[in-house]
């Protein structure tokens, strides 16, 4: 499971660069977030992650931070409207930016695995 989090956990915080324009940077090997193991893909010791027993991939996103002057305004300017069982909503674009990037993560992950099936 841990090479297919990775794989996993990579293709998302690429999706979400993407789709966001937000770079990925490199980090230290330890910071406060756990063990980098890739750029913006670090591991944490989750009594959750002992719960779980699917062997595919498992990762968790964190990507609204607000930290980022400008980063904070893409987040806080609630410029879409949604509506989701009958309930109206605004949010702000970045939502769904971030959104895409982790279903773009997703999809170039099956299709990788996908393809060295066939292999």
């Amino acid at each position: 499971r841990w090479r297919n989090s990775t794989l996993l956990s990579r293709n998302v915080v690429q999706g979400i660069s993407d789709k966001t324009g937000v770079p990925v940077t490199g980090a230290s090997a330890f910071t406060d977030r756990g063990r980098a193991v890739a750029p913006g893909v670090f591991t944490r010791n989750l009594g959750l992650n002992r719960l779980i027993t699917e062997t595919r991939g498992l990762s968790y996103v964190e990507a609204l931070f607000y930290n980022n002057a400008e980063e904070f305004r893409n987040l806080t300017n609630e410029s879409e409207t949604s509506t989701v069982e009958g309930f109206q909503f605004t949010h702000s674009r970045r939502v769904d930016q971030v959104a895409d990037g982790v279903v773009q993560g997703i999809l170039q992950t099956l299709n990788l695995n996908s393809t060295q099936a066939k292999n």
